[in-house]
């Protein structure tokens, strides 16, 4: 069974990823639960194109979805990054600017609001 985790510092942002992940077709399968200060909900979906993650990457992924929230509150352009964006960096792990903008979703905008910060947690949990 393949499943997503969804983490967010607080429960009613919580509740908004999992309202647009049951939109998408996702389905519950544990949670809420706590882990690291963060709100936690299991999702899955069949079939699912997001990976199954391995503790290391589990972790650079929890810390880039802390940091999207960090920004959201100052520079709303963050709500537009998305989950998929973020696994797609866990998976590539780019280390410029350049190999970022490769990503799919990450347009200049993005990249100057969000681009540094992204690298730079990519780097401490290298």
């Amino acid at each position: 069974m393949e499943y997503r985790i969804l983490t967010e510092k607080y429960p009613d942002d919580l509740a908004k990823e999992v309202t647009s992940a049951l939109a998408e077709g996702w389905e519950l399968f544990k949670g809420p639960f706590v882990h690291e200060d963060h709100y936690c909900q299991a999702m899955t979906k069949q079939p699912c194109d997001i990976p199954v993650l391995n503790e290391k990457d589990a972790q650079l992924f929890s810390a880039l979805t802390a940091v999207r929230s960090t920004l959201k509150g100052s520079r709303p352009i963050t709500a537009m990054i998305t989950d998929n964006m973020l696994y797609e960096v866990v998976a590539h792990k780019p280390q410029t600017l350049s190999e970022l903008a490769q990503i799919r979703g990450f347009n200049s905008v993005k990249m100057a609001l969000c681009g540094e910060a992204f690298l730079f947690t990519i780097w401490r949990h290298r």
